[in-house]
C-alpha cells in the first residue's frame, strides 16, 4: 500500500490459490508504478489486466481524487467503485471470507458510533481467534493453514501480521496515515504517523 504527495493511493493484495510458481514480475511493482505514473486510473488498471499473466494472482485498488477503481487478474472486468463500504482480503472484492466479513462489520460499527479514528479502526483488525471450520474457504492450502490464516490478525511461528495501517482523508484533502507495527509474537511495536495535504 502507498500514497503519493500528489494525492494518489494504491494497494495490492495477493490472491490466495494454493501453491504458486514464481511469476516474471512482482505484484508490488503495481502500486509503485501507479504512484509514480501520470497515467489515468482506468488506463493503468486496464494495462495491469493486459499484463496480468506476468504476475501471480492479485487484487489492485487505485484511487485519485474521488475516484476509486478495483481490478484483479483473476477476473476480466474493471470496477469503478461508488461511495460505500467494501472489504478485500485474498480473494475477490467483497468475497464473504470470515475475516473480511468481521472487519467490515466492525468498521461499519465504528462509523455508526462516530468513532472514526485510527485507534478504533486498528482495533477492527485485531481479532486473533480462528473462525469455525465450516466458515473457512478452501483455497488449496489445507485445513490447518486455512484455520491459521482465518482471523484478521495472524500470529504464528513463521508467519503473521506485522503491520496494521489506517488511511484517513477528509474533504479538504488532509490525509493521515498511521502504521502500527507488531513483533513476531503479536505485541505492539513502533507506531508511525504521517500527516500531509493532497489536492482535492
Amino acid at each position: 500500500m502507498g500514497l503519493s504527495l500528489g494525492g494518489r493511493f494504491a494497494a495490492v493484495t495477493n490472491y490466495r490459490e494454493g501453491s504458486e510458481s514464481p511469476a516474471p514480475r512482482t505484484r508490488g511493482e503495481l502500486t509503485a508504478s501507479f504512484l509514480n505514473s501520470e497515467v489515468d486510473i482506468a488506463s493503468f488498471a486496464q494495462k495491469a489486466l493486459d499484463n496480468g499473466n506476468q504476475y501471480n494472482g492479485f487484487n489492485l485498488l487505485l484511487a485519485e481524487g474521488n475516484q476509486l477503481f478495483y481490478c484483479s487478474n483473476r477476473q476480466t472486468q474493471i470496477q469503478q467503485l461508488p461511495p460505500g463500504i467494501y472489504s478485500l482480503s485474498n480473494h475477490l472484492l467483497n468475497s464473504p471470507w470470515p475475516k473480511a466479513v468481521h472487519a467490515k462489520a466492525a468498521f461499519e460499527h465504528q462509523i455508526t458510533s462516530g468513532a472514526v479514528n485510527p485507534d478504533q479502526l486498528i482495533q477492527c483488525l485485531h481479532r486473533r481467534k480462528p473462525f469455525p471450520d465450516e466458515y473457512l474457504p478452501d483455497t488449496g492450502v489445507g485445513l490447518a493453514l486455512e484455520r491459521m490464516l482465518s482471523p484478521p490478525f495472524i500470529v504464528s511461528k513463521d508467519y503473521g501480521t506485522r503491520c496494521s495501517s489506517v488511511v484517513l482523508k477528509n474533504h479538504q484533502g488532509k490525509t493521515v496515515l498511521v502504521e502500527q507495527s507488531y513483533a513476531r509474537n503479536g505485541s505492539p511495536g513502533e507506531r508511525r504517523t504521517f500527516n500531509f495535504s493532497n489536492p482535492n
